[in-house]
């Protein structure tokens, strides 16, 4: 993986303070997107929202106008996951809602973009 991502470096975004101060500001308003309770080391859903609030409030340098959109497979409160009801805990599509961003799932991605399988 280190050796696909290091091949690929060009796709990934440098942190900026821009992206800092919109995870900063994700969490404020959802802490409970970074579950303190998982066994995971690293919790990246307040970076991936933050990353695509960033892009949306920034001026596009293309000259093709570009969608912002998260892709994710998780299943928030929008979408009917009775899970997430006792604990209040949020999640991507949640968050993304809340902010004005597009969330999709792995096959809304295939749709969109016409892949066939």
């Amino acid at each position: 993986m280190l050796q696909w991502v290091t091949d690929h470096d060009s796709i990934f975004r440098e942190f900026d303070e821009d992206i800092i101060v919109k995870t900063q500001e994700v969490l404020s308003r959802f802490p409970r997107i970074a579950d303190s309770e998982s066994d995971k080391l690293y919790h990246a859903d307040p970076f991936v929202v933050a990353l695509a609030l960033a892009m949306k409030e920034q001026p596009q340098q293309t000259l093709i106008k570009y969608r912002i959109c998260v892709v994710t497979n998780e299943k928030g409160k929008l979408m009917g996951n009775p899970k997430l009801h006792p604990n209040n805990m949020k999640k991507i599509p949640d968050v993304c809602s809340h902010y004005g961003i597009d969330c999709i799932d792995h096959f809304g991605l295939f749709r969109v973009e016409n892949w066939l399988f």
